[in-house]
């Protein structure tokens, strides 16, 4: 018998929680797994709970939110025993469909038992792990404000992005990356290692979970009016051909700006920074995916 804590967040994505008990109830197979269940309260709850599943020897945590949750329960499980597997219902879900983890919540479930067990890379910002991207810049500009609206899913991010986007200050950066030193104006920076916002949104559609790398996009200052090609290329998963993109794969960067910028880890707002450091170690968070993922 193995031993499953489904971590619940009752307030991510835009669809209601209240039947994944009973789908947990239904799905998941008595003969093989026994379960509980509890539901986060508050910012950070969800760490306590998946710290307190890593001392009592729980063989699997199931993260049921977005990637924001997916990073408080994953953080804790790198490099433990302890494996993580995803139940997609959060706004943008970028880490479970860059994994081909099911949004379908049944599916999701059943995964537990039919999927199988990868180690995925656990890249650091400024001593913070993530999973799928972080960044700087106008990204995390709206993913500060998100935080502050009571409204989720896909048209609010895109409200928030039509409402920031022709008012935003291009910022000038310095970047030190593989002996390099490269200074720039840029709109946003993002570090990529699922390569996906969420959403479909591939911003590093290359960036692999499983080599020891992540992907640095620069993403430069540019003409406003060149928003709809901008948005664009991102939906089709075309950054790297742009003029206004740079692309560089490291294990170590620093990133500095002349003044505070807003910052984002796995979509979720963190303090404004004049300087972060990203850092690929060592350690791994094991993770349950679909059996035919390559």
């Amino acid at each position: 018998m193995r031993r499953v804590r489904f971590i619940i967040n009752p307030i991510s994505g835009v669809s209601k929680k209240h039947n994944l008990p009973r789908l947990i109830e239904e799905e998941l197979d008595k003969s093989e797994f026994e379960y509980d269940l509890v539901f986060t309260e508050a910012p950070g709850h969800a760490c306590e709970l998946a710290r307190e599943a890593v001392a009592l020897g729980y063989d699997i945590v199931a993260a049921a939110g977005g990637d924001g949750t997916i990073n408080e329960i994953g953080s804790e499980l790198v490099g433990s025993k302890t494996v993580l597997a995803v139940i997609p219902v959060g706004s943008g879900n970028g880490l479970a469909r860059r994994l081909n983890i099911p949004t379908e919540r049944r599916k999701a479930i059943r995964l537990i038992a039919a999927g199988k067990e990868v180690e995925i890379d656990a890249p650091t910002l400024n001593g913070q792990y993530f999973f799928s991207v972080a960044g700087v810049g106008f990204d995390a500009l709206v993913s500060h404000q998100f935080a502050l609206t009571k409204q989720r899913g896909f048209f609010e991010y895109a409200r928030l992005i039509a409402q920031n986007y022709f008012q935003y200050e291009f910022n000038q950066y310095e970047i030190e990356v593989n002996g390099e030193l490269i200074k720039d104006e840029l709109f946003f920076l993002t570090i990529a290692n699922s390569g996906q916002f969420g959403y479909e949104v591939k911003i590093a559609p290359d960036a692999e979970l499983t080599d020891g790398r992540f992907e640095l996009v620069l993403v430069k200052a540019h003409p406003k009016w060149k928003v709809a090609y901008l948005v664009s290329i991102l939906m089709m998963g075309l950054v790297e051909h742009s003029e206004y993109a740079t692309l560089i794969q490291s294990d170590h960067a620093i990133i500095r700006s002349r003044k505070p910028i807003f910052t984002q880890i796995d979509g979720d707002a963190v303090a404004e920074q004049e300087e972060i450091e990203v850092k690929m170690g060592s350690k791994k968070l094991k993770m349950i995916v679909p059996a035919n993922l390559t």
